[in-house]
């Protein structure tokens, strides 16, 4: 009960193998966590996983099946990669319910996307001063592609051969 004390998470994904490898990370993470404080796993397939006293489920961003208020927090990953549709439909309808339980968390993760205007929007209006009428609830967080042990060396310039340069700056340095 060091960690979670009766959490659950919804994690929305926008492709299989998107839940795939968050799944799989998630499994590599769980096996470096010390023995003691490693829940005792009662349940962990493709729709959800379920420990002592935490619940992770997994839901497409096309179906929004599962959606109600039996979760406290919300992971929607690759949010600008969703249809704009959807994403405003997900902010408009999750956000009251997620944001109305004490202490629950939305966290929006994503990379900008050259057709993607209301990611975007959102992300720039978290970045504002608090005090400025566009400011949102969210508070912007990046992540930059340098501060990952694994990209060094000529990692930036082989890939900017492959992509190009404006691509990089977009999908990498998180120009938008």
């Amino acid at each position: 009960k060091m960690i979670f004390n009766n959490e659950s998470f919804l994690i929305i994904t926008d492709k299989k193998d998107e839940r795939k490898e968050f799944q799989d990370n998630m499994k590599s993470y769980y096996k470096q966590v010390p023995f003691f404080l490693q829940k005792g796993i009662e349940m962990w397939n493709k729709d959800i996983i379920k420990a002592e006293d935490i619940v992770v489920k997994f839901e497409s961003a096309s179906s929004l099946n599962g959606i109600g208020s039996n979760y406290t927090n919300l992971i929607l990953l690759n949010f600008a990669n969703y249809k704009n549709e959807i994403q405003s439909k997900m902010i408009t309808n999750l956000f009251p319910i997620f944001s109305s339980f004490y202490n629950s968390k939305v966290l929006i993760s994503s990379v900008p996307s050259e057709k993607d205007l209301y990611f975007k929007k959102l992300f720039l209006n978290a970045e504002r001063k608090p005090g400025d009428p566009s400011k949102n609830a969210f508070v912007a967080l990046k992540t930059y592609w340098w501060e990952s042990k694994d990209k060094y060396g000529d990692w930036k310039d082989d890939v900017i051969m492959l992509i190009g340069e404006e691509k990089f700056d977009l999908e990498y340095d998180l120009i938008i």
